[in-house]
């Protein structure tokens, strides 16, 4: 009996490590591909403004690469004067160039985030607003919306994802555009928006890689085993 309970003992901590190996197999496989993904920094394309007229514009905002992407992270103020009007109240674009000698082909994942929360003056209608994330040579667009109310605090958490294959060469970037729209109407007002928006580009691991170690792990799960004396 104590023969037999050693023995599966031991079998189920070779299965724990052997599956814990494929998990890193598949991971360090995706991992390895995604810091070959980018060829340089980002960049505002578009700065962030507001269409909003004769307003302050207080813009706190920073950009940060990331190994997988970048985000724009702060927050911005925009006093808006009495009257009514409406239009865009805060819009940017960002670009990261891609490697062109990224390889091999593979399927990515692009990621839309977007946190934080908006605060709008009592004075102001509910209205939208639209964050992107895409490869600017590649039909890749994860699109997230949002929307928010007047005199209240409104808490964002967005997240969308696009999957689509991608083949690297010739021009590309990862771009995120972002916009959120206004409508105002008399008493002049503070709209605050606070940030990050995340822009994500990840690679799924390679299914030969995957299908490598689950036959490994089948193969030594299977081996025999010399019995304990």
């Amino acid at each position: 009996m104590c023969r037999l309970t050693l023995w599966k003992g031991d079998h189920v901590m070779r299965f724990r490590a052997i599956v814990v190996f494929s998990v890193l197999v598949c991971s360090i496989g995706a991992n390895s591909v995604s810091a070959q993904l980018f060829s340089g920094p980002s960049s505002f394309t578009m700065a962030p403004a507001t269409g909003a007229p004769n307003s302050q514009f207080l813009n706190n905002l920073t950009l940060t690469d990331l190994a997988n992407g970048f985000s724009v992270s702060g927050q911005v103020q925009i006093d808006v004067t009495a009257g009514q009007h409406s239009g865009t109240l805060l819009s940017w674009e960002v670009e990261r160039p891609l490697n062109p000698l990224f390889t091999p082909p593979m399927t990515m994942v692009n990621t839309s985030s977007l946190t934080g929360y908006i605060i709008a003056p009592a004075s102001a209608g509910s209205d939208y607003g639209q964050i992107t994330t895409e490869y600017t040579a590649t039909p890749s667009m994860a699109i997230g919306t949002f929307s928010y109310s007047g005199g209240v605090q409104t808490q964002l958490n967005v997240s969308q994802t696009a999957t689509f294959p991608y083949t690297a060469g010739g021009v590309n970037f990862l771009r995120q555009a972002y916009f959120v729209n206004y409508n105002f109407n008399v008493p002049a007002g503070t709209y605050v928006l606070d940030f990050p928006a995340d822009s994500l580009s990840d690679p799924l691991p390679e299914p030969t890689t995957c299908v490598t170690a689950a036959i490994l792990t089948g193969g030594l799960l299977n081996r025999p085993r010399r019995r304990r004396r």
